[in-house]
């Protein structure tokens, strides 16, 4: 009863969009007077960004080479513009014999969506044959770190402070000689440091490749030929080391092919849960018991697995409040012929799958997606959803004809109520290029207050999309400043009482597929011009708050002090 009454509110939704600015009657004549969604226009090579990833792509086909390309908003200089790191991959055969090294790029943002290359003054190009990256303070000292995963390795830049970082991986203890792909800081325990998630996807090496071939086409192997293996919990010692806390934790036991993770408190219960996407097994959902030990619920849940009952195939995965209720929901990426999968959260760590009625499911049976970010891109006050596509096989179209191995990213205007409808087509032609994306991210690059869109692109440039309208209506931004432990305050949940409605947002590490966003967090209000109240609730369980805060700015809250004058 409850699902069907769910699917029946899509017109009484729809209906009432359109009656903020017609009558509900005569919804067709209203359409013209509805405010047309922003479009997301590339400006990539005028941002000055100039990543190219490589993923040494060879005969063999080793399932490596098809699944790199994260990408990273981060602030590393202070200065309140978000800037952008870009995670390549290289040669493969990797290591010391490799002809080409890896080059992942940092790009310091000038201000107005311009950019620079910074990353030899940095000391950031990596090393490896890596995955992706996400950001924040691991050691205390007030600005943002970067940790970088890959196949055969951990990566650890520590932030000086200066304009550059140190390789502190060897100190920090976190070598790892298994393929690492997504991760996240969380402070799991609740003592003031920050830990460390990493998903692990499978037991691979060189020689445990052969060439495949498919109806006489060569093909990447599919994960079911490896075997599934753990994940990592570090525990953070708060002397800038790590301690691998995985059995204690409760995680050395769980067994998936990891690589999208959510780092969310979903029971709202004061404490961050984690949402493990896995490849070709049932995903994970890892309620925190408040101690820095994790128990999986995923199958009690309801979102191990899809609607039909069997396991799909997680890439990249999300979350946020798609129904005004004040609880996290799941999206999750999933393969060609899978749907987008939508969890629609009832509390208490139960989930409802959601995909068929959400009108993501059709839309998404002809494309694979591997990123994937919930934003409200019309600052409308509803979330939309942008999916990042490509698909593995570079000759799927020999395979499959109509199928591409570059598509084209996907975007759906949310409606409220769990429910999106596909805006792709009102988009310019450069944002329906197809391309084989995989990291997505999402950030106000230029600070005008409506997100712009990042897309990492496996063995091809890197792509920016300037949002253009968005800022149209009104918006407001928070930013959280930790002092009582890291400074990004990972794990801050943001409350915005307006117009008779709270809105939830949450300060989170990593998400999308082996990248992270801005950690800002950003809320559309459509034609709202006053927010009676916003609650920031930090880490620890207290609380900071301002009344009558104005529309169409940023704002900064400081743990202990509220809000920045």
């Amino acid at each position: 009863m409850a699902m069907r009454a769910r699917i029946e509110t899509r017109a009484a939704v729809r209906c009432a969009w359109v009656a903020l600015f017609a009558s509900c009657g005569d919804e067709q004549a209203a359409e013209p007077h509805a405010p047309s969604f922003p479009t997301l226009h590339e400006v990539t090579a005028s941002a000055g960004i100039d990543f190219a990833h490589e993923r040494g792509a060879t005969p063999t086909r080793f399932l490596v080479e098809a699944m790199g390309g994260g990408v990273t908003v981060l602030d590393f200089d202070g200065d309140g513009r978000q800037d952008l790191y870009f995670v390549d991959s290289g040669d493969v055969p990797f290591g010391p014999g490799a002809k080409r090294a890896p080059a992942n790029k940092l790009y310091r943002n000038l201000g107005g969506l311009r950019f620079e290359d910074v990353t030899a003054r940095a000391g950031v190009a990596g090393r490896g044959y890596m995955m992706g990256a996400i950001a924040a303070d691991y050691d205390n000292d007030g600005d943002q770190d970067l940790f970088i995963t890959g196949v055969g390795l951990n990566l650890l830049y520590r932030n000086r402070g200066d304009g550059t970082f140190e390789d502190a991986t060897a100190r920090a203890g976190l070598a790892d000689d298994q393929w690492c792909t997504g991760a996240t800081f969380l402070d799991a325990d609740r003592d003031g440091d920050l830990d460390l998630f990493v998903l692990r996807y499978v037991a691979w090496d060189f020689a445990s490749e052969r060439p495949q071939t498919q109806s006489g086409v060569p093909v990447y192997p599919a994960p079911d030929v490896f075997e599934p293996i753990a994940n990592r919990y570090w525990r953070n010692r708060g002397d800038g080391t790590f301690e691998d806390a995985s059995q204690a934790a409760g995680v050395a036991e769980l067994l998936g092919k990891g690589l999208g993770v959510l780092a969310s408190d979903l029971d709202d219960d004061g404490d961050v849960d984690l949402y493990c996407a896995n490849d070709t097994e049932r995903n994970f959902v890892l309620e925190n018991l408040g101690d820095g030990r994790f128990r999986d619920v995923g199958v009690v849940s309801g979102a191990a697995y899809g609607a039909e009952g069997r396991a799909e195939s997680g890439m990249g995965v999300d979350g946020g409040d798609l129904d005004a209720d004040g609880l996290t929901d799941i999206v999750v990426a999933n393969f060609q012929r899978e749907p987008n999968a939508v969890y629609r959260s009832e509390g208490r760590l139960r989930f409802t799958e959601v995909s068929a009625a959400s009108g993501t499911a059709e839309a998404a049976m002809q494309s694979l997606g591997f990123g994937v970010r919930l934003a409200d891109f019309d600052c409308d006050g509803e979330l939309d959803l942008a999916v990042a596509n490509g698909h593995i096989q570079e000759r799927i179209a020999e395979l499959e004809p109509g199928v591409g191995w570059a598509q084209a990213p996907q975007l759906f205007r949310g409606l409220g109520g769990a429910r999106f409808e596909l805006v792709s087509d009102l988009q310019p032609e450069d944002f329906r290029r197809p391309r084989v994306a995989r990291g997505l991210a999402c950030a106000d690059l230029d600070d005008d207050g409506d997100l712009e869109l990042v897309l990492g692109v496996l063995a091809g440039p890197a792509v920016v999309f300037e949002n253009r309208g968005g800022q149209a209506r009104n918006w407001i931004g928070v930013r959280c400043v930790g002092t009582r432990g890291d400074a990004t305050a990972l794990g801050a949940k943001v409350l915005l009482e307006a117009g008779g409605r709270t809105r939830v947002g949450e300060v989170r590490s990593g998400g999308s597929y082996l990248s992270q966003s801005d950690l800002r967090v950003h809320f559309g209000l459509g034609d709202l011009e006053r927010v009676e109240r916003v609650i920031v609730r930090w880490p620890d369980g207290r609380t900071d708050e301002a009344r009558d805060v104005r529309v169409r700015s940023y704002l900064t809250f400081v743990e202990g002090s509220g809000l920045a004058r």
